[in-house]
């Protein structure tokens, strides 16, 4: 499996007989014959970790999300979410590497600590719960890896609620649950945490939802970068605005007719070529008789 790196990203263009974008995507990966490009192969990489390979996992899937990533672009096609939805679940540190299996395979998270809050106030009204059924009440998921950093990627052990989950994989089941997923990457200490040392540990909002200024300052610098975002989508829909709006008034001022004086240009050429190729065939046959009738004239 490991050769799907090593070897070099050359293709045949077979039947397409041209070069096609998912051929130029892989082979801009530079990762060998893996092309995070096309979903189908989004699996591959968590194979390694279902195999006992965990660190193969950590350093490719980590390798892909620097390099197919960005803020503004995507490796390759982004049909129904999958390509995103990619990426939010290896930056948790999990994988549904089967689909509609129970499990998710553990990973390398990237960020320090998550919390996912499920209950009633989470699911619009009108959808569907999943197969997990609604919660009874408010409950979190935190997910947390003091020691994770760009170049910190190896998980060296992953605890449930103080418990070491032994497997490489974890059960949706167990996740519906209360509690801490913890990933304890290498050098880090691996002292227990509990939601009540979680604030002081991370330095966010603990269970009791105080905070403190570490937590206020890394929350309006969020803030600030998502608003930065939002003014440039804005500013990406106003260009987009001014297109559309520039292709209507060109259309009101006269290119639709433009166009339907074009169509009737063709159809008068289509119809002219046919009444002169139907002359020719009527001059070909007149030739053809005359010719016939001094033939028999001279014998």
């Amino acid at each position: 499996m490991h050769q799907i790196f090593t070897i070099p990203s050359d293709f045949g263009v077979g039947s397409y007989g041209q070069e096609i974008h998912e051929m130029t995507e892989m082979r801009a990966l530079a990762m060998g014959q893996y092309g995070h490009n096309n979903q189908p192969v989004h699996h591959i990489l968590y194979l390694f970790a279902m195999l006992d390979d965990r660190r193969t996992t950590e350093e490719a899937v980590r390798k892909v999300m620097d390099r197919a990533y960005g803020l503004d672009f995507f490796a390759g096609d982004e049909d129904n979410g999958e390509q995103g939805a990619w990426f939010v679940l290896s930056a948790l540190g999990l994988y549904a590497a089967v689909p509609s299996t129970p499990d998710y395979v553990l990973g390398s998270p990237i960020f320090k600590h998550v919390r996912v809050k499920r209950g009633y106030s989470t699911v619009p009204p009108g959808l569907s719960y999943g197969v997990s059924g609604a919660a009874t009440g408010d409950s979190y998921l935190d997910i947390v890896a003091l020691g994770t950093s760009k170049t910190n990627i190896h998980v060296a052990q992953v605890v449930w609620n103080n418990n070491v989950i032994a497997a490489n994989t974890i059960s949706d089941e167990l996740l519906q649950g209360d509690g801490i997923l913890r990933f304890v990457m290498e050098g880090e200490p691996s002292d227990p945490i509990t939601r009540d040392n979680l604030a002081g540990a991370t330095g966010d909002s603990g269970s009791n939802g105080s905070e403190n200024s570490e937590f206020k300052k890394q929350t309006k610098k969020q803030d600030e970068v998502i608003a930065a975002l939002r003014a440039e989508l804005a500013h990406a829909h106003d260009v987009e605005d001014e297109l559309r709006y520039g292709f209507v008034h060109r259309i009101e001022a006269g290119v639709e007719y433009e166009v339907i004086e074009s169509e009737k240009f063709i159809s008068t050429h289509t119809y002219l070529s046919l009444g002169i190729l139907v002359l020719i065939l009527a001059i070909c046959y007149g030739l053809r008789n005359s010719k016939h009738k001094d033939s028999k004239f001279t014998n």
